[in-house]
């Protein structure tokens, strides 16, 4: 119950930063991406089917926001989130750094995914972006699994 709340607390907020802010956090034209972010450290510490779940409404709320077609948004944070929790399931420590890493390979990937299902206009303009995009959301990755983390953790006895 307290993963659930958690969860929907952060896309919420996600989806609040992501209507909200991309545009007046521009660096040099590298806009973040705060739901793929909160779906990849969400994702991190909960199982699996959870993670799929988170992926699903962070894609839902993003492609609802921006009226974008739903699949591709659905279906490329369903399999980010797939693939963050199977990280967050290996037999490893899991720091801030390494959340950073997951979400600049899953950003990369999501967005692989978004360029076959909706090929963009300019080809080198997008994965230029992508590029700028993964780097940024790596970096808000850090503060926002540091918070999630102590949140969502089991705790060792």
């Amino acid at each position: 119950m307290k993963a659930f709340a958690v969860s929907l607390v952060t896309l919420w907020l996600a989806a609040v930063c992501q209507q909200a802010l991309p545009d007046r956090l521009s660096i040099l034209g590298a806009r973040p991406d705060f739901l793929l972010v909160a779906v990849s450290c969400l994702s991190l510490l909960i199982p699996a089917p959870g993670s799929i779940v988170i992926g699903f409404f962070g894609g839902l709320m993003h492609s609802a926001m921006i009226g974008a077609n739903l699949a591709q948004y659905v279906l490329s944070r369903m399999l980010a989130g797939f693939s963050a929790s199977r990280i967050g399931e290996l037999e490893i420590e899991i720091g801030s750094l390494l959340a950073a890493a997951t979400t600049l390979a899953i950003t990369l990937g999501a967005q692989l995914i978004m360029m076959f299902l909706a090929p963009p206009r300019s080809l080198g303009g997008y994965i230029g972006d992508t590029i700028q995009t993964a780097i940024y959301n790596a970096v808000i990755a850090i503060p926002l699994y540091a918070v999630l983390s102590p949140l969502l953790k089991p705790k060792r006895t």
